[in-house]
């Protein structure tokens, strides 16, 4: 699913960086935080949890637009981290069409919360 989702992305221009699982995500993230516009975590996945993975990026770089990508939302419940307006949830499965308007969602400069909050 990776592998395809980071294909899309591409097609779309966007440069992409896949990682195995959330622990590699985070020490990639790690060595550079602002190098990255956003973020699209599967809430499921090996090493950390999409939620966890999501908080500590958050802890290096609280402003960062994420998409929380799952196949079973309703298992999570409300989410606090969704309650956040760039923090944009995409249920799988989801159409191409789908995956543009979320990485714009979260992209949007409404969606970016005011320096300091």
């Amino acid at each position: 699913m990776r592998i395809l989702v980071a294909a899309l992305l591409r097609r779309m221009d966007f440069t992409v960086e896949v990682c195995s699982d959330g622990d590699a995500a985070m020490r990639l993230f790690a060595m550079a935080p602002t190098a990255y516009a956003s973020a699209l975590v599967g809430l499921s996945m090996p090493g950390r949890t999409g939620v966890e993975l999501t908080a500590d990026l958050r802890a290096l770089r609280p402003e960062l637009p994420v998409i929380l990508m799952s196949g079973d939302h309703d298992r999570y419940g409300r989410l606090p981290l969704t309650e956040r307006p760039e923090v944009v949830r995409l249920p799988k499965p989801f159409a191409v069409g789908e995956l543009r308007l979320a990485k714009e969602k979260a992209l949007s400069p409404m969606n970016r919360p005011e320096p300091g909050k």
